[in-house]
């Protein structure tokens, strides 16, 4: 005989295990992201109390491997979660994280490229540029581009020199008649 349960194929040997004092009870399992301490402490507890993996997983609608992976981690360490994992160690020291702060703030109008060089050849470390990249990210610096200024040409600059030389004996008299133009005028109490 076979029983379908929620799209399941449940083989009975006899019509005689489904009235039995034992209710067949078959829900499809779901990923259960419940593992909380909670959960956890009231797994152990009933573990303690005589139950089976198998029994708890059952009362608690988990899978039997999630009630058998906390209960044998708590044989093992005797704690409820594993804490906070933290991945990968950091491949710098505070220290040097905080050199690196430094020599960004003391030279910051330098390349990206031309940082790194000075931070591996003034400290000795070794790193890629990728990390150095990411450690930098961390730090809270980023990247600017310049800002773009008109070149001066050759002519400029002697033009530029040939006035001041020319006007560097002028006396305040003198200066007292020009007429600065990039000055603003403000006037109170009148309209523009």
């Amino acid at each position: 005989k076979i029983l379908i349960v929620a799209g399941r194929r449940i083989f009975l040997h006899s019509y005689h295990a489904i009235r039995s004092s034992q209710s067949l009870s078959v829900m499809p399992r779901q990923k259960s992201k419940d593992n909380s301490i909670e959960s956890r402490t009231l797994i152990v507890k009933l573990y303690l109390s005589g139950l089976k993996m198998v029994e708890i997983a059952r009362k608690l609608e988990k899978s039997r491997t999630t009630v058998s992976s906390i209960v044998s981690y708590w044989r093992k360490t005797r704690k409820l979660s594993r804490g906070k994992r933290t991945g990968r160690n950091l491949k710098f020291s505070g220290r040097t994280v905080r050199r690196l702060r430094l020599l960004i703030l003391l030279s910051r109008f330098s390349s990206r490229r031309r940082l790194y060089n000075m931070f591996c050849d003034q400290y000795g470390t070794e790193m890629s540029f990728t990390t150095y990249r990411r450690y930098t990210k961390r730090i809270g610096a980023y990247r600017a581009p310049n800002a773009k200024k008109e070149t001066l040409s050759i002519r400029h600059r002697t033009q530029r020199l040939g006035w001041v030389r020319s006007h560097r004996f002028w006396l305040v008299q003198q200066w007292q008649k020009v007429i600065f133009s990039d000055e603003c005028c403000i006037k109170i109490g009148q309209n523009d």
